[in-house]
């Protein structure tokens, strides 16, 4: 069953979560998410679903640009991936706009390793956006994703 968390929370961020009922009522939920830009050009964009990107998304119609602009800009907040442990070297497919959960950065840790085609450096992920071994949540700062830029 689909929810509606996410877009929920991306409307309470920007004080519209009474236009909830709305995006319901066309049938819009987390899957539709992220929401992405119609093909026109400029600054008159819309809104469609990433299932139907080519179909507004009627109940934003009226919304002027910087509404649309904030909506876009908050939603990826609410999408910030969940990284899993696994045996062997996972990679992740993240999209140009994710938002990483980092609760500290490299900072904390000197500088990148340089070297190859890239750079690493070590992090530490919000607990919340961890799996361990057999989807088991993470409850304190066990394991250092390496990130390569």
């Amino acid at each position: 069953s689909a929810t509606s968390r996410n877009l929920f929370a991306t409307l309470v961020c920007l004080r519209l979560e009474r236009l909830i009922c709305q995006f319901l009522d066309e049938g819009i939920d987390d899957n539709h998410l992220p929401f992405v830009r119609s093909d026109e050009t400029g600054q008159n964009f819309k809104f469609c679903s990433r299932l139907h990107p080519k179909q507004p998304i009627k109940c934003m119609e009226g919304w002027d640009r910087d509404r649309i602009h904030n909506f876009g800009r908050t939603q990826w907040f609410m999408l910030a991936p969940i990284f899993e442990y696994t045996e062997e070297v996972k990679h992740y497919e993240l999209q140009d706009n994710c938002v990483f959960p980092f609760i500290r950065d490299r900072d904390c840790y000197g500088p990148p390793i340089e070297g190859g085609y890239g750079s690493v450096s070590k992090v530490y992920i919000h607990p919340a956006h961890q799996r361990g071994p057999n989807g088991s949540v993470v409850s304190d700062f066990g394991w250092f994703p390496q990130l390569r830029h």
